[in-house]
């Protein structure tokens, strides 16, 4: 009788054990460097593989831009980091990075009347795809978004 309690509390233990080193939910962070596109992903994981994932992105105007002057970003920088792990689903253990990540720019102005005059403008002009790409995002060059963003103000374009 004894060596069965002693048993049963042994597998007890290493199942307990078990389901804490197996067992996780994890929060994913993805960024890209040239479009400014957030991800954030959840998983839940079973021996580090995903068992179940979902995901939220958040669109950024020059993301948006881009796809629409028909140069969408492929993200060759996409950046992936660990933000939150949850062992056994109950303990928030390493890492646990806490705070404000990827404040972005509000797009709530891009709706599809912008999106049709921004494609119309980019069927007026073939070359601005192409430029747009070079020097805002490979380049990052944000003087050039600044005077894009103006330009589509002096179209008649309303960004609000």
């Amino acid at each position: 009788m004894k060596r069965k309690r002693l048993i049963l509390a042994a597998a007890l233990v290493a199942l307990t054990v078990l389901w804490f080193l197996a067992v996780d939910w994890s929060w994913f962070v993805d960024d890209c460097p040239s479009c400014g596109l957030g991800r954030d992903v959840a998983q839940y994981r079973v021996f580090g593989i995903p068992v179940h994932e979902r995901a939220r992105e958040y669109h950024t105007p020059l993301e948006l831009v881009a796809r629409d002057l028909g140069v969408a970003c492929s993200h060759p920088e996409m950046t992936r980091w660990h933000k939150h792990r949850w062992w056994g689903l109950c303990i928030c253990a390493y890492p646990r990075i806490n705070g404000i990540n990827g404040l972005t720019s509000d797009a709530s102005w891009y709706d599809e009347t912008v999106a049709a005059k921004v494609r119309q403008l980019g069927r007026a002009n073939p070359s601005l795809g192409n430029e747009f790409a070079r020097r805002a995002l490979e380049e990052r060059d944000m003087d050039y978004w600044k005077a894009f963003v103006e330009q589509l103000e002096d179209a008649g374009i309303s960004l609000e």
